[in-house]
């Protein structure tokens, strides 16, 4: 923006007998300040500013924009301002710098401008900012005519052919100062005996051309009204300047003490012109938009109505233009294909318009530019789009109110090429008989958004059941004037039909009064659900997501949750008092949890189904993050915001193994103290809380996850998913821990998930995995049916950090081959790797849980895969242990390894990545492959009749 400022002395009364917009500017370059220090390039002027380009900006200190043309020059030389290229034909930039004194001394470019006949005029402000004077040798500000530099390696430059305005360095009996003068064939005159720091000067110069067939005549003022000087500061005859008779090179530059280096703003607003009026600067006020400045109404195939209003018409007034075509301009004139005189602005919030004749089915931009001699102003938005195109609406005529398939409304406009460049706004009003939040959600309510290079968008409704009444309601969609042609149909509607509740033995969750199903209002029968009916939850029926309190029925037949079901069910029980479902399960769709969170384990998703769980890709369990978007700031339901046994403040927590621990600064160590806690072999804790950021819903954000006990005596056909994974939340303060899975099955297939993963944080430290018990009781049940993802790894690390991944959680396999010796595994994911991290800073699964260091594992086999890590805590048996590893080489830093201090790890059989099993003896880590044992204790291998050292 100019400076509207810039003659504040002068009466707003005065006009220029010539208007910017009709003058002859051969160039103009403006570098506008917007903050200390900092030069913005300025949009150009129209068509008489087609080779706009800022010229050269100093700052040393200060903000730089790096989308100007302009440059900046510090102590160490030019620097050009990112994704600028100027070509000969532009410009070319061109430096000098002293490099033994590292001193700068001058910055320019080539003007592309006409050639040089009679009179011409030279305008610019000049200012030097915040500068002692004995830092300045010289700052100057010149233009030549040949084809070389006016610049010059002296103090100020040598212009033979030119002439140069410049703040000079004068030593006299007075003292140091700074003045203003005009240089020109070897001739030094001052404007200004003294020049104050941060003055703006407005220097004006007129250059006459082959004064009496021999000399040129340079004369030069400083000036503080916008009128030609009937008397100059300084005039300089000179010889006759030789050259191209074209202007060839402006020049702006300086040369000054490195120490500290100068703090410039030197030159804005160059204007070279053929009379005064078309340099003689900013005069009176810009004109200035409303803030939404474009609308465009009554779209025809052949024209439309454009429509703008002005907060201000500026002072003189300004000329409103409209300009139009099927690109879009920019803030140039000349890039407009059509452009029309609409008015000379004469009254604030005038309202104005144009209806231009158009082409039909073409995408068209638009716009409006108001011009007087302060600036030009353009509309916003700017520009803006329509199309010469209909849109239209389409829906299905009727569906069920409790249809469970949502209802697709499509707005489109036409699908030729010219019509969708564009995306499109589509407005719609929704009325009729059908209330939004009782009869139907829609997913917008009054505008969707067709993208660019599509025909069409979609609404979706989605349908809710009304049980109050029986009638019939209908939802009309209406399409608004936009952007675009609006059709004589333009409205579409929906009818939503009544439905009638299900028979027995269907007992479905309508949720009427509460959430509770303990009460019989909720339920379509009246009375809670008993062992003869089939439980039906859906929102087909279901109002309200339902909560199993203590209260509600502990028997029921049979379950079913239907494919496109997004309820959420809270199981309000304990693990002592389950809920049993004595036929087939069918969660086909949407989710169970438990309530929570809370300081203790004391609900659960705690059901024993004594038929088939048909677990659907829709269906989940889930306790713990991303429950459902149907759960609004829910997430985990384990341990409270900061609690658990294993929550460390600031860092990941611990469950199964240690949550990474980083220390502030460097060296970082982890936390050995870390407490592990619960049951391995039959595991019922809540997962440890992160310690988040707090604020509001920190309580269910940052908690740890809960617990599933799930019994299901045949099969359990698992498509879906069951998790219990820890909150993860990047650059926070830890990761919360994975939870826990207690799960009976007759037998297992799917492809489904069953995972309890830790949380990640990127910064402070990740949350270890959690605990995972799969049991099978069916003869000859194996996991093998089940080809889908099982895993409770740590959280996820950043080497760039030194953040480790953390320790894996723990997944116990108990089958009838093995229920007395149930496998342990232990696997991290194969894709963390941590080489940057050294090996006592790799978080590790322990062995026995420090929380349940008594617990007998002597019959326990152990696979560790992968990078996992198992720490010994105490000196412990166990009845076989191998370290596997996918890697190749097994050295690679996902290689399993064990730590062990001070005590003895016993096994009747050691295997060690691929390795045959191990004889009996005593073996420490220099017994064993490289990184395979860390630490001073041992893993000792017995053999039946052995001496079993335990200490």
């Amino acid at each position: 923006m100019k400076n509207p400022s810039r003659f504040m002395h002068v009466s707003l009364a005065f006009l220029f007998s010539v208007s910017m917009a009709s003058a002859t500017l051969l160039y103009y370059d403006g570098i506008p300040v917007s903050g200390t220090g900092a030069y913005v390039s300025e949009a150009n002027l129209g068509a008489n500013n087609v080779n706009h380009a800022s010229i050269v900006g100093f700052t040393v200190p200060g903000k730089w924009s790096n989308d100007t043309t302009g440059l900046k020059v510090n102590a160490t030389g030019l620097i050009y301002p990112s994704g600028i290229s100027l070509t000969p034909i532009e410009g070319a930039i061109r430096y000098n710098r002293d490099i033994a004194t590292n001193t700068y001394r001058t910055a320019f470019r080539t003007i592309p401008a006409g050639n040089l006949a009679g009179d011409f005029y030279f305008s610019a402000l000049m200012r030097y900012q915040d500068l002692a004077p004995w830092k300045v040798d010289g700052l100057w500000l010149g233009i030549g005519l040949s084809a070389t530099s006016p610049g010059g390696n002296t103090s100020l430059p040598r212009v033979d052919n030119g002439f140069v305005l410049a703040y000079k360095r004068v030593i006299d009996e007075s003292g140091s100062r700074i003045c203003l003068v005009l240089m020109a064939g070897g001739q030094t005159q001052v404007l200004l005996a003294t020049a104050t720091p941060n003055d703006t000067h407005f220097v004006t110069l007129k250059f006459t051309r082959n004064v009496q067939g021999t000399d040129d005549l340079i004369q030069a003022s400083v000036v503080t009204t916008p009128e030609e000087p009937t008397s100059w500061m300084a005039t300089i005859q000179t010889t006759l300047l030789t050259g191209t008779q074209t202007f060839g090179y402006l020049s702006a530059g300086g040369y000054g003490n490195t120490a500290p280096a100068p703090s410039v703003n030197l030159v804005d607003e160059i204007r070279i012109g053929t009379t005064y009026a078309d340099v003689a600067g900013v005069f009176g006020q810009p004109p200035v938009f409303e803030l939404v400045g474009t609308t465009v109404d009554q779209i025809t195939s052949t024209s439309a109505d454009f429509h703008t209003r002005l907060a201000n018409p500026g002072a003189p007034a300004g000329e409103l233009f409209a300009l139009w075509g099927e690109s879009a301009g920019g803030q140039t004139f000349a890039n407009w294909a059509h452009s029309a005189l609409v008015a000379n602005a004469v009254a604030t919030a005038t309202p104005y318009h144009h209806t231009p004749a158009l082409a039909p089915d073409k995408t068209y931009f638009y716009t409006f530019a108001a011009i007087n001699d302060a600036a030009t102003a353009w509309a916003y938005p700017s520009p803006a789009s329509f199309i010469t195109a209909p849109v239209t609406v389409s829906a299905p005529a009727a569906m069920a109110e409790n249809s469970l398939t949502p209802a697709i409304i499509t707005l489109a406009r036409s699908d030729i090429a010219a019509v969708k460049t564009e995306p499109l706004t589509v407005h719609f009003t929704l009325s009729g008989t059908a209330v939004r939040g009782t009869h139907y959600h829609a997913s917008a309510i009054n505008s969707v958004l067709i993208p660019a290079g599509a025909a069409s968008a979609t609404l979706t409704i989605t349908p809710l059941p009304d049980w109050d009444s029986e009638d019939d309601h209908t939802l009309v969609i209406t399409l608004q004037p936009g952007a675009y042609i609006l059709p004589d149909q333009h409205d579409a509607s929906i009818t939503f039909i009544n439905a009638v509740l299900p028979e027995a033995p269907v007992n479905a969750f309508l949720g009427t009064v509460s959430e509770l199903a303990s009460n019989p209002a909720n339920w379509s029968l009246g009375v809670v659900p008993h062992a003869g009916h089939e439980v039906m939850i859906t929102q087909s029926y279901a109002a309200r997501n339902p909560i199993w309190d203590v209260a509600a029925p502990v028997v029921v037949g049979s379950w079913t949750q239907p494919v496109g079901s997004t309820n959420t069910v809270f199981f309000d029980i304990s693990p002592a008092q389950p809920l049993t479902i004595l036929h087939d399960c069918n969660l086909l769709g949407g989710v169970w949890t438990h309530t929570g969170p809370s300081a203790t384990p004391t609900t659960a998703v705690a059901v024993n189904i004594q038929g088939n769980l048909n677990l659907g890709p829709g269906g989940t369990i889930n306790v713990g993050r991303d429950i459902t978007t149907y759960d609004p700031g829910g997430n985990s339901r384990g341990h409270r915001y900061q609690s658990g046994p294993g929550y460390v403040a600031h860092y990941g927590a611990a469950y199964a193994g240690e949550g990474f621990y980083r220390a502030s600064t460097a060296p970082y160590a982890l936390d050995l103290n870390q407490n592990t806690y619960g049951s391995i072999l039959n595991p019922v804790a809540y997962g440890a809380s992160s310690h988040g950021g707090g604020g509001a819903g920190a309580l269910l954000k940052y908690s740890g996850p809960g617990l599933v006990m799930l019994n299901v005596a045949q099969t359990a056909t698992l498509n879906g998913r069951i998790a219990a994974d820890g909150y993860a939340y990047s650059n926070n303060s830890g990761g919360a821990s994975g939870g826990t899975l207690n799960l009976t099955f007759g037998s297992i297939e799917g492809t489904g998930s069953i995972t309890a993963n830790g949380g990640t944080d990127t910064y402070y430290g990740s949350g270890s995995g959690g605990r995972i018990r799969i049991k099978l009781t069916h003869a000859n049940a194996s996991l093998t049916p089940f080809k889908g993802v099982l895993s409770a790894y740590g959280g996820d690390g950043v080497p760039a950090r030194a953040n480790a991944p953390s320790a894996a959680g723990t997944i116990v396999l108990i089958t009838q081959s093995n229920e007395s010796e149930p496998t342990l595994r232990v696997a991290n994911n194969i894709t963390f790797i941590t080489s940057t991290n050294a090996p006592t800073l790799l978080p590790a699964t322990h062995l026995p849980s420090m929380g349940n260091p008594g617990e007998d594992l002597s019959k326990t086999s152990w696979e560790v895969y992968d990078n996992a890590k198992l720490r010994i805590t105490k000196s412990t048996r166990i009845k076989s242990l191998s370290l596997i590893s996918t890697a190749s080489p097994v050295t690679d830093a996902r290689t399993p390894c064990i730590f062990a201090d001070d005590v003895i790890l016993s096994t009747s059989e050691l295997k060690i990545l691929n390795d045959l099993r191990y004889a009996p003896g005593i073996y420490r880590a220099a017994d064993l492959q490289p990184g395979v044992l860390i630490g001073t204790g041992a893993i000792q291998v017995i053999s039946p009749g052995s001496l079993l050292l335990l200490r």
